[in-house]
C-alpha cells in the first residue's frame, strides 16, 4: 500500500513522491519522479517518462525522519555505492509572509535527493500532508516491529520444542539483518 503525493505545477517542475514499506525485510522505498508535462486547460500535470529515482531506506532512517519532524530539525544522509553518491535531505522550509512581512514562516518540509552532486530531485510537504506522511511512516514502523516480533517469536518456539523434543539442541543462531533491533548475528545458546 503505497503512499503517492502528486506535485504538479504550472512551470512544470513538479513532483510525483511515492514512498512503501515492506514488512518483510524491515525497508521503506522512496522514489521521486519529475513532472513532464503540464495541462493549461485542464491545470493538471503529468508525470509519463520523467525522470526518477528511488532509494531504499532504513528503520533508522525512518526514525531520524520521524524525530527531525517532531524538533521542526534537519536530518540528512548519505547512500554510497561504486556508481553513486546520493546525498538524502529532509528538512523543515520556511517562507518570508510577503502580505504580513513576517520573515521565516514554517510551511512543511522537503524531501531532496541529491545524485553525484549534480542531479537533483526533490518535493516538498505542507503541515496537512506532513502529517499524513509522518503517520504513514509511524505504520510502517509498526508493521515492522510486528515482524521483527513474530519471526522472533517462530524461532524461539522451534528452539524450545526441539529442546523439550530431547533432540540435543546445543545452539540455535538467530540471524537479525536489521543493525536496529540487534546488534548483528547472535547466538542463543541453552545456559540463555
Amino acid at each position: 500500500m503505497p503512499l503517492t503525493f502528486f506535485k504538479a505545477q504550472a512551470t512544470g517542475k513538479g513532483s510525483l513522491g511515492s514512498i512503501r514499506f515492506t514488512s518483510k525485510d524491515q525497508s521503506f522505498f522512496v522514489e521521486i519522479v519529475k513532472q513532464t508535462s503540464w495541462n493549461p486547460e485542464k491545470k493538471i500535470g503529468s508525470f509519463i517518462g520523467g525522470a526518477k529515482i528511488c532509494t531504499k531506506l532504513s528503520m533508522n532512517e525512518v526514525g531520524g525522519m520521524l524525530l527531525a519532524v517532531k524538533n521542526k530539525s534537519d536530518y540528512k544522509t548519505i547512500h554510497k555505492t561504486n556508481e553513486r553518491t546520493l546525498q538524502i535531505g529532509f528538512t523543515p522550509y520556511h517562507v518570508d509572509n510577503k502580505e504580513t512581512g513576517e520573515k521565516q514562516v514554517y510551511k512543511g518540509f522537503g524531501l531532496s535527493l541529491f545524485v553525484n552532486k549534480d542531479e537533483s530531485y526533490r518535493i516538498g510537504f505542507s503541515p496537512g500532508e506532513l502529517e499524513i506522511l509522518t503517520r504513514y511512516l509511524g505504520f510502517g514502523l509498526d508493521h515492522c516491529f510486528s515482524a521483527i516480533y513474530a519471526e522472533d517469536k517462530r524461532k524461539s518456539e522451534e528452539y524450545f520444542k526441539a529442546k523439550s523434543d530431547g533432540k540435543g539442541v546445543k545452539e540455535s543462531v538467530v540471524n537479525q539483518d536489521d543493525s536496529s533491533h540487534s546488534s548483528g548475528n547472535e547466538t542463543a545458546t541453552e545456559d540463555f
